[in-house]
């Protein structure tokens, strides 16, 4: 177990510090990232405590917000769920459930604008720390093979992708003069037209 610690410390404090600079790209990030014989197993209970304590993914207020800009976007798009099979309720689930969900165990194929509502959604809400939690798991998906579809190549290059071109359109946004204006509706649109 310490040996997963360890790992998830290291890449959490690398994806907060590439989050607070983001002078290289993702798949740069992920490159420096010391190899693993074997697939990292994840876990969830040592994970939400590390969040916890190094990031404000755990603000009350902020999630309340991350849930209310999903449901509009969700009432919009004219989907009851975030998902399509799901064993809870999206809106029980904190910010981290749901990006742990999108980036590694859910088909994103089913889900494309979904998917990109959320990265696009706690970027916005969280700033820094969304971006590096973006980073964390797609380090721990594309480097160290972690969850049900990252055995899924081809899929986890497009959601790196995807996770990148979101992070920079959200950031853009938020640091814009138009900041506060749009909607996630508007942004993911946006974000999809580009």
């Amino acid at each position: 177990m310490a040996g997963v610690v360890d790992v998830y410390a290291a890449v959490l404090q690398s994806s907060l510090a590439w989050a607070t600079e983001m002078n290289r790209s993702l798949g740069e990030l992920a490159a420096a990232l010391p190899p693993l014989p074997d697939p990292l197993s994840f876990d969830a209970e040592f994970l939400a405590v590390l969040v916890a304590n190094d990031t404000d993914l755990s603000n009350p207020s902020k999630l309340a917000s991350f849930r209310t800009q999903l449901a509009q976007f969700l009432t919009s798009a004219g989907s009851p769920s975030l998902w399509p099979v799901e064993s809870e309720f999206w809106q029980h689930k904190d910010a981290v459930q749901i990006l742990c969900e999108a980036l590694l165990f859910v088909d994103v194929t089913e889900v494309q604008q979904n998917v990109t509502a959320v990265l696009i959604a706690v970027v916005l809400e969280y700033g820094r720390d969304g971006i590096g939690l973006i980073a964390f798991l797609m380090c721990l998906r594309g480097v160290y093979r972690c969850g049900t579809r990252a055995a899924l190549v081809s899929e986890t290059v497009w959601l790196s992708s995807l996770a990148e071109r979101c992070i920079q359109y959200a950031y853009q946004y938020l640091t814009s003069e138009y900041a506060g204006d749009c909607s996630l509706v508007d942004l993911v649109r946006g974000l999809l037209l580009a």
